[in-house]
């Protein structure tokens, strides 16, 4: 349906490297959310923070997926629908990871 993506045989070097990228994405991710967007400074919860971090993130994965997939196995196969989906799990994931982080990962405690 869609010239030059069609599916290759497995590559074992192609799954580890995805691995270790979203690793090392989540982890910026963690870093950069941590000291920019919620302006937390200092090490105090940073290891229960980052686990929560690592959840909220592989379930955006799970959801950016799933919502993708279902969007694109719709009626029409065209090129549209092909971004149409990508965006709106994007879009779904973005959403998700965001409220996840605000509210558990870095929440603040109340004294």
């Amino acid at each position: 349906a869609f010239p030059g993506l069609e599916h290759p045989r497995f590559d074992g070097a192609f799954t580890v490297i995805k691995a270790v990228s979203f690793a090392v994405a989540t982890l910026n991710g963690f870093y950069f959310n941590r000291r920019w967007t919620f302006r937390i400074r200092g090490r105090d919860r940073a290891g229960i923070q980052l686990l929560r971090f690592f959840i909220v993130t592989s379930i955006g994965m799970a959801i950016n997926v799933v919502v993708a997939s279902q969007v694109h196995a719709g009626p029409e196969a065209s090129v549209l629908n092909y971004y149409f989906a990508l965006a709106s799990g994007t879009a779904s994931a973005m959403l998700w990871n965001f409220l996840g982080h605000k509210f558990w990962s870095f929440r603040v405690r109340e004294p």
